[in-house]
């Protein structure tokens, strides 16, 4: 139980970081639009498209947070729309 609750504690804090990231990320995206590249760079993307703070914090913490990733330990899930898979950076 309570190393449930210390991993709890872990993704509740990394999510907290990862905060600070959605802002930087809605301030890029931000730019990207002001500049008229948003389809551009959404286009090296997989999935064709810019991520949102909602694809990390609406299901990925969520589910970390849940009972179904109980036997999942010592990873860090990648959310960027598929670009390492496809050997982007």
């Amino acid at each position: 139980m309570a190393d449930r609750a210390a991993g709890q504690t872990a993704i509740i804090t990394g999510a907290r970081r990862g905060i600070g990231l959605a802002r930087a990320a809605k301030a890029a995206a931000r730019e990207l639009r002001r500049r008229g590249r948003v389809d551009e760079v959404a286009m090296k993307y997989p999935l064709g498209r810019l991520g949102t703070p909602g694809d990390v914090f609406g299901s990925v913490v969520a589910f970390r947070l849940s009972a179904d990733a109980a036997w999942m330990t010592g990873r860090t899930p990648v959310i960027d729309g598929g670009l390492a898979s496809a050997g982007g950076a």
